[in-house]
């Protein structure tokens, strides 16, 4: 029951970060029967069910299931980040493989793609920021933390302090790219 409370709260969580990021993008343009401050996505998913990838156009009003969610069987996503309006990329927990899942989409939801596979461990991801389109980061168990100059195309490990390295990072945030705040379950 306390996971489903978590899952719950991530996903809460996710939508009200999704709708704050959507609104706050400068450079967006949509199409001409859209406002660029009333699109936005959420993402959630249980462990060893289906992820799940929602979309809305109306500020939040009505939501629309954007995935086939069996494209995403044992998924669990954490978090989603904009780019703009049409680059978004996922970041997922463990799925049920035992693997993690980071994907993009560069068509506004429409398909999704595994982004930077190959250089990234596989722990559960919790969470991805970016201040734009060279500059994102994701975070996660065992004190994951990467950076990506390339949107997502490739990552490069970022060291944490030897105190940290076995803490599982929950959350990141960056006011510039050399002042980022990362929140941790460590007390």
């Amino acid at each position: 029951m306390q996971n489903k409370k978590k899952i719950v709260y991530i996903l809460i969580i996710s939508i009200v970060l999704t709708l704050i990021l959507a609104g706050c993008c400068e450079d967006c343009t949509a199409p001409d029967n859209e406002t660029p401050d009333l699109l936005g996505w959420a993402v959630g998913g249980e462990i060893g069910g289906n992820g799940i990838i929602l979309h809305t156009r109306d500020g939040g009003d009505t939501w629309m299931q954007q995935n086939d969610s069996l494209l995403f069987d044992g998924v669990n996503f954490s978090d989603i980040c904009i780019i703009d309006q049409n680059t978004l990329i996922a970041v997922g927990g463990l799925n049920s493989d035992g693997t993690y899942t980071v994907i993009k989409s560069e068509d506004a939801g429409e398909t999704w793609e595994l982004s930077g596979g190959d250089s990234l461990e596989d722990v559960s991801y919790e969470c991805i920021f970016a201040l734009d389109e060279n500059n994102i980061w994701i975070v996660g168990e065992q004190g994951c933390l990467y950076h990506s100059n390339d949107t997502a195309e490739t990552w490069t490990k970022i060291e944490v302090p030897i105190d940290y390295q076995q803490d599982h990072l929950l959350r990141i945030a960056a006011v510039s790219t050399d002042e980022l705040w990362i929140g941790t379950d460590k007390y």
